[in-house]
């Protein structure tokens, strides 16, 4: 199965989570057992460095399918808005077996924060 497209939006300066739900061509969820999870953020897919590791959790039960990406306000508030950047993200599954599938790839738009404190 190829990978998807999901292109998110980040606020900087915010937590940012997204949940993403694995299931099994007939809708039911995939179990999860025994597999792990990575996705990286880089201004552009040929970057040699990443800019945030977000971290991916697997919810409990594993038998759900269920795996919380997120990245903390701290790692946020460093990525930078222009009106000509945006950014790269990908989404991995490393299954049990250690092969790696890569889930999801997109587009990652960043926000300002008008609720921010005011400079001074």
């Amino acid at each position: 199965m190829s990978a998807a497209q999901k292109n998110i939006t980040i606020n900087i300066g915010k937590d940012f989570f997204l949940t993403v739900n694995h299931k099994n061509s007939d809708g039911t969820p995939i179990n999860l057992l025994g597999a792990s999870f990575f996705a990286r953020l880089r201004e552009t897919y040929d970057s040699p460095i990443a800019l945030a590791d977000f971290v991916c959790e697997v919810q409990t039960p594993v038998s759900n399918g269920q795996v919380i990406i997120s990245l903390s306000d701290e790692i946020t508030a460093l990525l930078e808005r222009t009106k000509i950047t945006q950014y790269v993200w990908d989404y991995n599954m490393i299954d049990a077996a250690g092969f790696i599938h890569e889930k999801l790839y997109g587009n990652v738009y960043v926000r300002g924060n008008a609720s921010r404190e005011d400079e001074t």
